[in-house]
Formats: C-alpha cells, structure tokens, sequence
C-alpha cells in the first residue's frame, strides 16, 4: 500500500522540488521592439511567418508593413483593413505571400472592397476569379495558395456575410451556410484547402469546420 506523503522521507520531497526549480528548465525571452517607419505616428502587428517575419498596418494610411526577422520595418503600400487591424494583413507561414483588403474603384464614385495579394516582392494584385461581392481575407494556408474568408453579396440594408475559399485553380466559392443564418466568415484553413474553420452568427456565435 502507498504511504502517504506526509510519511515519506524528507529527502525525496526536497530532492523533487529541486527538480521542478531545475535552471534546465529555464525559458530566455529575448524582447524586441519593432519600430514604427518613418513617417507614422503608430503601427499595429497581425501576422507572423515562420522566419520571424512579421506583417501589420501603418496609421493612419493603412499601409502595410513588413517588418524582417531583424526587426527591419519595410513599407509596402497596400489597402485599408476596416477596423481589423489586428486580424489583417495577413502572411503564409512560408512568408511567400501576404494578403489584406483593398479598395477598388467600380465607377460612379464607389469602391468594392476585395483581398489583394503581395507575392514574391513584386506588388499588390487583386485576386482573380472574384464573384460574391466586397469580401475580405480572414485566414491563409502555410504556402498563401489558399485564402478563405467572408463576403457581403447583398445590396441594401440586411446584413449578409457569406463564408468562402479561393484558390486560382476553383477561383472564389462560397462555402455552406447553416439553415436560418445569414452571416458566416471562414478564418482558418489547412494546407491544400481541404478543410476550413469559422463560425455562424454575427452576435451569438457557432463555431463551423467545412470539409
């Protein structure tokens, strides 16, 4: 029969709270400020590719920037990201590709809003094969070859967001809505866009996955 703790050699209760306090397991954070380009007065961080570089927005103009893993801060332009600065712009974990909203003029004065892309250093592209309207980018596969997101294809005053997934291969598809449900975004997708996550519910939320 085990003994009780409180009969157990002094020794071994010693011996193991010296394990747990063992600088072995010690952590070293290195913290690292990343300035702010010149020329802004503040910028905010979105995203974070697997070489340490980091992407976020510039106000007030909205600009991207791209900070490299030595804390470089590199302007790229781009468009605004509504009040979802901390959500947009987003980055492939490869670090390949970087995706946010932009504006777009359609005529008459008004602006669509689209996902755009900055790919291999060149400069920002709306994407092809777009069809449900003013949508946004909320999630991006490792390699940036899939984005999915949400879109407002209604006109008028009833809000809609309908969930979606793009690759240049299928172009923008929408994705499932659950019965009775008129707003849905997708945020998360995996590799080869087989499977996505989001939620329903623009107030009272329900998490979704789409295989």
């Amino acid at each position: 029969m085990p003994r009780p703790a409180s009969s157990l050699p002094r020794a071994l209760l010693i011996a193991s709270a010296a394990a747990l306090a063992s600088p072995a397991l010690a952590i070293t954070v290195e913290l690292t400020e990343l300035p702010v380009p010149d020329g802004f007065p503040t910028a905010g961080v979105a995203g974070l590719a697997n070489d340490g570089t980091v992407v976020g927005t510039a106000w007030p103009d909205g600009a991207i920037v791209r900070w490299s893993p030595q804390g470089t801060p590199e302007v790229l332009g781009g468009g605004l990201t509504y009040t979802l600065e901390n959500v947009m712009p987003l980055i492939s974990k490869d670090g390949s590709v970087i995706a946010t909203t932009g504006y777009f003029d359609i005529g008459g004065g008004n602006l669509r809003a689209s996902p755009e892309t900055w790919i291999s250093g060149t400069d920002w592209a709306p994407l092809p094969g777009l069809t449900l309207g003013d949508a946004s980018p909320y999630g991006i596969s490792y390699d940036g070859s899939v984005l999915v997101g949400g879109a407002s294809p209604a006109e008028g005053n009833d809000p809609q967001q309908i969930p979606w997934m793009w690759t240049a291969a299928t172009g923008q598809v929408a994705l499932g809505m659950i019965d009775g449900q008129t707003w849905g975004e997708a945020w998360a997708v995996g590799d080869g866009g087989r499977v996505a996550a989001g939620f329903f519910g623009s107030d009272t939320r329900w998490g979704a996955k789409w295989v």
